[in-house]
């Protein structure tokens, strides 16, 4: 009786049926797991590709409208001003070393990359493969600028890293007579240029923050031309004097900082750069202000200029500052 009954728990136990749905069950679940896994590499695979195409892929040509207020260098009036200008001096020598940025937050490497190669011409050129050496990456490195652009401060120590004499000037430190008379002073003499960082939604353009340099001035139209390095969507413009400053006035983000300009020249880094300013116009930075020198006497050293080592480490309020730029 007792074996009956154990043989008949041994069959129902070991019923072929029981165990193929057993295997069964498992073969699911592998393949739900194989699904799962090939679902999670594609959308990594999709995720990387949009990243890749946000931040780091070369920009392909797509002109935006130009707004009215703006003057392309290309149109018939844009020719007619760079011909009658007497602010050109540097106009030559930044249009052979222009570029175009290479991903869409490089708008700083590429106008560093042009005015680096416009002062040291003819010797090796850099490209915007080349701009991070060891130095240049201790103050920001390439990812991160391809993710967030760079900062004036930053494009300033970037400069110095490569031995410029770079004179940051914020916009919320001087006033527009006091920039339009520097930026005059440097578009008529060699060996130095002005580099911009602005807002482009003050002059009507998608909202972005921006930096290019400028080449020339037309007194009569009081108008400034900016080689705009993100050629893809904007051509190089003559932009007036007030909306160019109300640009570089607008502020980064939630930093107590606005934009501004950078005066760049070729120097030794034992020296400090010097940004001269015109006559009863005082430029003021971190509570010190920069008075006029009289004729003869040399230009004061430039309060945000200095050396740039191997050993130089950007303050905590450099990294704070941000702005994505493009």
């Amino acid at each position: 009786m007792n074996r009956g009954r154990a043989g008949a728990a041994l069959t129902t136990e070991f019923t072929p049926g029981s165990d193929t749905r057993q295997r069964g069950s498992v073969v699911t679940k592998k393949r739900v797991l194989s699904i799962a896994g090939v679902a999670m590499l594609g959308l990594f695979i999709l995720a990387s590709l949009l990243v890749w195409n946000r931040f780091f892929r070369s920009p392909s040509v797509d002109l935006l409208p130009l707004p009215d207020n703006l003057i392309a260098l290309e149109s018939s009036v844009g020719k007619k001003f760079l011909a009658e200008s007497e602010f050109v001096a540097d106009y030559q020598e930044l249009m052979a070393s222009f570029v175009a940025q290479s991903r869409p937050a490089y708008c700083g490497v590429a106008t560093s990359v042009i005015a680096l190669n416009a002062l040291r011409s003819p010797g090796p050129p850099l490209d915007q493969s080349t701009f991070f050496n060891v130095t240049a990456r201790q103050v920001k490195d390439p990812l991160r600028v391809s993710l967030t652009g760079m900062s004036l401060r930053q494009l300033g120590d970037l400069l110095r890293a490569h031995g410029a004499d770079a004179s940051v000037v914020y916009a919320s430190d001087t006033d527009i007579d006091s920039f339009r008379s520097v930026a005059q002073r440097n578009l008529m003499t060699d060996g130095d240029f002005l580099l911009v960082n602005y807002q482009r939604a003050e002059l009507g353009q998608v909202e972005m923050g921006h930096i290019s340099p400028l080449a020339a001035y037309h007194a009569g139209a009081d108008r400034f031309l900016i080689l705009d390095v993100a050629a893809y969507k904007y051509p190089s413009v003559w932009v007036s004097t007030k909306e160019l400053w109300n640009a570089m006035g607008a502020p980064v983000g939630s930093s107590p900082r606005t934009r501004g300009f950078i005066v760049v020249r070729e120097g030794a880094l034992t020296r400090s750069a010097s940004l001269s300013v015109s006559e009863s116009v005082s430029v003021r930075n971190d509570d010190v202000e920069m008075k006029e020198i009289p004729p003869g006497l040399p230009d004061p050293p430039s309060i945000e200029s200095r050396r740039i080592d191997s050993s130089f480490t950007p303050s905590r309020s450099q990294r704070a500052e941000q702005d994505q730029v493009g």
